[in-house]
């Protein structure tokens, strides 16, 4: 398993296309039989080659395959989601203008893939008529969903 991760980790540090996510597909019976051994040993690979943006998703084969450290792989970036996209919509007469970095404000902001630590920013422009709530002294300008 080690070896099969390291090639592949070392193709896509190679090959490298802007704009493109980095991710390797493992298929394995979870059978560590040669090289790194231990959960605790590829744990710290994934772990590693996830800290320079290689994202490592398993997949469990045979009839008796070793779910825990197949787990164990996937969960070392705790992945929370793919293709995700923020949608951003005016609110109290707010008009969404533009979504900086994406050209279609109806589709939203395009996220990718989202990890359980990542913290997102989307810089979106709008106009806004100015009216406030009765009693309030913020306007409300924008909803949005994941």
């Amino acid at each position: 398993m080690s070896g099969a991760i390291e090639v592949a980790a070392s193709l896509l540090e190679k090959y490298v296309y802007n704009g493109y996510s980095r991710c390797m597909f493992l298929f394995s019976d979870g059978q560590a039989n040669v090289g790194m051994k231990t959960r605790a040993e590829l744990t710290n690979l994934v772990a590693a080659y996830n800290n320079k943006g290689i994202i490592t998703d398993s997949f469990g084969i045979g009839a008796d395959f070793d779910t825990e450290i197949m787990k164990v792989l996937v969960n070392v970036f705790g992945i929370c989601g793919s293709a995700a996209r923020l949608i951003v919509r005016g609110k109290n007469g707010a008009v969404v203008t533009k979504i900086w970095g994406d050209k279609n404000i109806v589709a939203g902001a395009s996220l990718g893939e989202l990890y359980f630590d990542n913290r997102r920013s989307v810089l979106c422009e709008f106009t806004t008529s100015g009216t406030a709530v009765d009693g309030e002294n913020e306007i409300e300008t924008l909803t949005y969903e994941l």
